[in-house]
């Protein structure tokens, strides 16, 4: 399994919800995608969230950086900022019910 790391930067908290609302909007395709496992937004403050999402392989998190920029597009135009991302493999994992 692959993960990315997006940290995602917002100049006010009414430009935060606009991007939000594009974000959940988004997750539904993302859901869809092949080797899709998981994707967590994570709140750390007003100004920034980070967002997390794991693919099977990294060709298949390859690809949702191709279907992703026409995301990131319409967020640049209300101004949202993608300062880091960052792809990793899994190198461990535990999740309720694993072993």
């Amino acid at each position: 399994m692959y993960g990315r790391l997006t940290t995602i930067e917002f100049d006010s908290p009414a430009q935060r919800r606009e991007a939000l609302t594009l974000l959940t909007d988004t997750i539904q395709s993302i859901r869809r995608m092949e080797g899709f496992q998981a994707a967590y937004y994570l709140d750390v403050d007003e100004l920034h969230i980070i967002v997390v999402t794991i693919f099977d392989s990294q060709e298949e998190l390859e690809a949702i950086e191709r279907q992703d920029e026409s995301l990131r597009l319409r967020a640049r135009e209300i101004g949202v900022r993608f300062p880091r991302t960052d792809q990793y493999e899994v190198v461990a994992f535990a999740m309720t019910g694993s072993p």
